[in-house]
């Protein structure tokens, strides 16, 4: 890699360190709130239909996005990702009512898998010949992954119990996440090396 991929690498790592973080703030919060909202049976079935929809349109949208991709890069697609879980927070934070919470866990149920299938892609391009190099940064990346998610949990628990707060504070920590992906990371696939858009697997 080129002397720069470092820093970039780490840019990489600490957004989606931040990302999960930011989501994990929230992750505990639908289900009490859309349970009291709508009663057990009502609440449950939300949440089920939620996370049913929700994996079934990160599966739907994935040949998608990963055409485009190849056509507009890397970096686009892990930033539209961010910025659109960050609207999504953002309207729960202001309105918490049952349908910004519900669509707040559908939308980050929904692309949640996609930046990662993005930040994948951007390692695969970075260590395209090496691939132990790969498989040491993906390890990397995951851990941290892992990490974020840990301490968002256990941060979550300090939060004051208002919906309000809660938001906010996961959309200030996803917007940190946002400006790191922006301004930190870098586009890993050459000019040379799109193609015209077309719907495909994340093609690395």
């Amino acid at each position: 890699p080129p002397p720069s991929s470092s820093s970039g690498e780490t840019m990489l790592r600490l957004t989606a360190f931040t990302f999960v973080l930011g989501l994990s703030l929230t992750t505990l919060t639908p289900a009490p709130h859309l349970v009291g909202e709508l009663g057990q049976v009502n609440g449950v079935r939300l949440l089920t239909a939620l996370a049913t929809t929700s994996a079934a349109t990160e599966i739907g949208l994935s040949p998608i996005v990963g055409g485009l991709s190849d056509s507009v890069g890397r970096k686009p697609v892990l930033v539209g990702t961010l910025g659109v879980s960050l609207l999504a927070g953002i309207a729960a934070a202001v309105a918490p009512t049952v349908a910004t919470v519900a669509l707040q866990k559908f939308v980050n149920g929904a692309v949640v898998g996609i930046f990662f299938l993005a930040a994948g892609a951007i390692l695969a391009d970075k260590f395209r010949t090496e691939p132990q190099k790969l498989a040491a940064s993906s390890g990397i990346l995951f851990a941290l992954v892992n990490a974020g998610f840990g301490v968002g949990i256990a941060l979550s628990g300090l939060l004051p119990p208002g919906l309000h707060v809660r938001y906010a504070a996961s959309s200030v920590v996803c917007a940190v996440g946002l400006a790191l992906a922006a301004f930190g990371v870098r586009e890993t696939m050459p000019d040379a090396d799109r193609v015209p858009f077309k719907a495909r697997a994340f093609n690395p």
